[in-house]
């Protein structure tokens, strides 16, 4: 049994989002490790998009799923940085650490660099500005996940697997025009 976001369709809103927002250069930061495949599908979601294909690598950057990750990044990556006008994180808290270090080498966000997180965090409403992200119905997933649940405690012979798929919605906030 699996309850999930659709991160392939979110992953698509995302990159739709900066290229109909006037980017013109966009490239994703995915993480690893990757135990359960979100990242692959979220990459492949936006290269759908980006490329119109899923198997164009030179927009994919895989770094720690972490702060430091998304931080480090940047420090390491700034003359790349300068060249793009749009990037798409695959988790939100790799995108708080690429706005600190974005602010700490005078780089504006949004007015030089859009950005989307993903996951929709309690701090991503907190940041300055605060971050466009992806919204995953957490909610949604776990009344079915516990719906779930208790259909197997009442029937435990039950051996048919549920797999769910659930809407992700783009959240505009300050990382975006």
């Amino acid at each position: 049994d699996y309850f999930l976001p659709d991160n392939r369709k979110g992953a698509r809103a995302a990159a739709s989002f900066l290229f109909k927002n006037g980017c013109k250069k966009v490239i994703t930061l995915s993480g690893t490790p990757d135990w359960c495949g979100e990242f692959e599908n979220r990459t492949k979601g936006f290269l759908t998009v980006a490329r119109g294909d899923e198997k164009a690598s030179s927009l994919v950057y895989q770094i720690p799923c972490s702060f430091i990750g998304g931080y480090m990044f940047i420090k390491n990556n700034l003359s790349l940085i300068k060249t793009i006008d749009g990037i798409f994180i695959q988790a939100d808290i790799m995108a708080i650490g690429v706005i600190f270090a974005l602010s700490e080498a005078g780089i504006r966000v949004p007015e030089d660099l859009q950005i989307i997180g993903y996951d929709d965090i309690p701090l991503a409403d907190e940041l300055v500005p605060p971050l466009t992200t992806i919204h995953q119905p957490r909610e949604k997933m776990t009344v079915a996940a516990c719906r779930r649940i208790k259909e197997l405690l009442s029937n435990p012979g039950d051996g048919v697997p549920v797999q769910e798929l659930f809407e992700p919605t783009l959240i505009k906030r300050g990382t975006t025009f």
